[in-house]
């Protein structure tokens, strides 16, 4: 449970530095929650520090909304596991969240050696921030993006960050998926990407986000039964 939001703030999963870009330390909105004493308890502040703060080996969890705590805990990017109800039952899960909601603080990042591997996951972490309904950190993580790449990669981001802070959050998501698909280290190709997505939605019971993706899957999956 130490790691389970590792991938939220883009701890270098397939390599990558045990520095951290900055140090200003999270407090907690209480000291005393259930939810605070559940991520003691199964050991998340292990990793990521007592008050959430981060450390050498995982980052800070400050700065996240508790809808994403939950999707990467049931439905974890990267290498970290799923855990599952029987793991971490969805009420301890609720208070976790709410606890790491709580956390106050500008958000910490691992740094990555490899600059692609961290643009990909910035791209993802945008997507699931928009799926929230966090816009705000949607755009964080695209000014990210934007300090990583160049180009036409840079100017469709910088779209994509107008659109979004315009409230054109459709128009915003598809410019993200489609350079996603563009950017991915494993050559993700976009019904990959919208599977992977439809799945993640799926373990978190969000039936109308797995089928938006499914939908999208649905004309090459016709095209491969033809």
């Amino acid at each position: 449970m130490g790691l389970f939001i590792a991938m939220l703030l883009l701890t270098a999963a397939c390599g990558g530095s045990d520095n951290q870009t900055e140090t200003i330390q999270p407090t907690t909105a209480s000291t005393s929650s259930p939810g605070e004493k559940l991520f003691t308890a199964a050991g998340c502040a292990a990793c990521h520090g007592l008050a959430g703060e981060g450390s050498a080996i995982a980052p800070g969890l400050a700065g996240h909304t508790g809808a994403q705590v939950v999707r990467q805990v049931r439905a974890p990017l990267g290498m970290m596991p799923v855990f599952s109800p029987s793991q971490v039952s969805n009420e301890e899960l609720r208070q976790i969240a709410e606890y790491i909601e709580g956390l106050s603080g500008d958000h910490l990042h691992m740094v990555m050696d490899d600059t692609g591997q961290a643009s990909a996951q910035h791209h993802w972490m945008t997507l699931f921030a928009l799926e929230a309904g966090s816009n705000e950190e949607a755009v964080h993580h695209i000014d990210h993006i934007i300090g990583l790449v160049a180009g036409q990669h840079m100017a469709q981001m910088e779209e994509a960050k107008k659109e979004i802070e315009a409230g054109n959050l459709h128009e915003g998501t598809h410019i993200i998926e489609n350079m996603l698909a563009g950017v991915e280290v494993d050559d993700l190709t976009p019904s990959e990407m919208h599977a992977s997505l439809a799945r993640s939605s799926a373990l978190i019971d969000d039936a109308a986000g797995a089928l938006h993706h499914l939908d999208h899957i649905a004309p090459d999956l016709s095209d491969h039964l033809t």
